[in-house]
């Protein structure tokens, strides 16, 4: 049986990577790529920006997205 955990962990609550599980670590660098490449929360590849964390200091991502997320690039076809 493992030690306990030695890095706390958030929860993504909502969405298509709802109850996801992460390393506080790993979730940080996750957000701090996305941006690092220019995403935004309305594209596919920018999906860690379309969670906000549920008040200072909880452990819990909500979804923010609005329906129709992601949106399709400027001159996708229908």
């Amino acid at each position: 049986m493992p030690g306990p955990l030695r890095e706390s962990v958030i929860t993504l609550v909502g969405g298509p990577w709802d109850r996801m599980v992460y390393y506080a670590s790993d979730w940080e660098d996750t957000r701090r790529d996305a941006e690092n490449m220019g995403r935004t929360a309305d594209e596919f590849c920018g999906w860690p920006l379309a969670y906000r964390q549920e008040s200072p200091g909880s452990t819990r991502w909500i979804w923010t997205a609005e329906d129709g997320w992601p949106r399709k690039p400027s001159g996708a076809g229908s």
